[in-house]
């Protein structure tokens, strides 16, 4: 059986997506939580949200949802031309 903590962080996870939804749905399956894997979920939600967060591009730039670049912005700021 699973406590609240447990369920809380399985939903989290699941929520997350890709490799963390994964490992919450496997965890789920088996039908009980063992500490080392409430201490793996834990862990990994932390950095799930924090990679969420703090997700840099590749020229550098924090994620903006107002400007949507392109791989040519990017190119021509390595390569020193502004527009």
């Amino acid at each position: 059986m699973f406590s609240e903590r447990q369920l809380n962080l399985i939903e989290s996870a699941k929520s997350l997506g890709f490799g963390y939804f994964k490992f919450a749905t496997n965890v789920e399956k088996q039908g009980f939580c063992s500490k080392k894997q409430e201490e793996a979920l834990s862990n990994m939600i932390s950095a799930g949200v924090y990679r969420k967060n703090n997700w840099k591009s590749t020229c550098g730039r924090y994620k903006s949802k107002t400007y949507k670049h392109d791989i040519s912005d990017c190119e021509a700021m390595q390569s020193g031309d502004y527009f």
